[in-house]
């Protein structure tokens, strides 16, 4: 779903095709980004299937023992981690480390060691003790869905070089030194690069010094942004419609009228009960055969052998 779909798809849920007289189309772009995060979003993670999951990996030098958490991290929190001192790990070098709350750290030797274990102070994570070798942190997060704007404010790719995309035309809303975004135009809607600045620019053509676009998997038709912008919904399509839904809800109560409030309110709860029955379960047989404290957590090379 494109911003400009939402728009009708919203108004069309109002049941008024007048509505512009009160919001603008920025306006109504704003509600909806503000009802992905409030509402669409922490409905979808309470189902637990792990949307929104995204991977980074983190190299860290002997004696670190703080981490900033991603910018768009979602409730500035983590899904999982695992660590490695091996510079060439195998999937059995992965280990995990415990979770240990800050009021059980403060006792302890914070003396450099064999790391085995985290913590969160203000908007970091801690390792304890400080490592005492080099290590690579695998860190599982959800990511936040970018802000919904216009599609005048982006460009769809046209193909894709080393450190340079060439798109249809560069809108004016980015410029020498802005930090563009580049998200998928396809199902699941990822963003493939986050947070590049613009070093040159053409008019069909952006460039940003020192990166290598070419190992993304960026395709022509994606579309570029200024960061943590979008104009292509960041949602699974099941969730669309609530999107949908609760936006023109939260229109409805604005302008007060009744009517059309109770009207969107019953979108609301059909759009909801049709996405928890369309993304649950993502696979016929959801039984759960690992859990947390579960022998395949304490490696991932110990897989091979459970299975056998």
């Amino acid at each position: 779903m494109r911003s400009s779909d939402l728009l009708v798809d919203v108004r069309r849920a109002m049941g008024a095709p007048n509505y512009q007289a009160r919001f603008s189309t920025q306006d109504v772009l704003d509600i909806a980004s503000s009802q992905q995060m409030n509402y669409v979003v922490p409905e979808i993670k309470s189902l637990r299937k792990d949307f929104f999951v995204a991977e980074k990996n983190f190299a860290l030098a002997v004696g670190d023992d703080t981490l900033a958490i991603p910018e768009r991290a979602v409730g500035r929190g983590i899904r999982d981690l695992w660590f490695t001192e091996k510079a060439n790990p195998t999937p059995g070098d992965w280990r995990e480390l415990v979770y240990i709350d800050l009021s059980d750290i403060l006792g302890l030797s914070t003396s450099v060691g064999n790391t085995f274990a985290y913590y969160f102070q203000d908007d970091d994570l801690k390792f304890y003790p400080q490592l005492a070798v080099a290590a690579t942190l695998k860190l599982f997060y959800f990511y936040r869905p970018a802000n919904i704007v216009e599609e005048s404010k982006t460009c769809t790719v046209l193909s894709v070089g080393t450190d340079t995309i060439t798109v249809d035309a560069v809108p004016s809303n980015i410029q020498l030194g802005s930090i563009i975004d580049v998200i998928k135009v396809r199902p699941s809607f990822r963003t493939l690069a986050e947070a590049y600045t613009v070093t040159a620019r053409a008019s069909n053509s952006s460039t940003c010094a020192g990166v290598d676009f070419s190992t993304m998997k960026i395709a022509a038709g994606d579309i570029v942004s200024q960061e943590r912008q979008t104009s292509v919904i960041q949602l699974p399509e099941d969730a669309h419609d609530l999107l949908v839904a609760a936006t023109a809800n939260e229109m409805a109560s604005a302008l007060g009228i009744d009517d059309m409030i109770k009207n969107t309110e019953k979108q609301v709860s059909a759009a909801l009960n049709g996405m928890r029955l369309a993304l649950t379960p993502r696979t016929e047989d959801s039984q759960v055969i690992i859990n947390s404290s579960s022998l395949l957590r304490s490696g991932f090379g110990n897989i091979a052998s459970i299975m056998r």
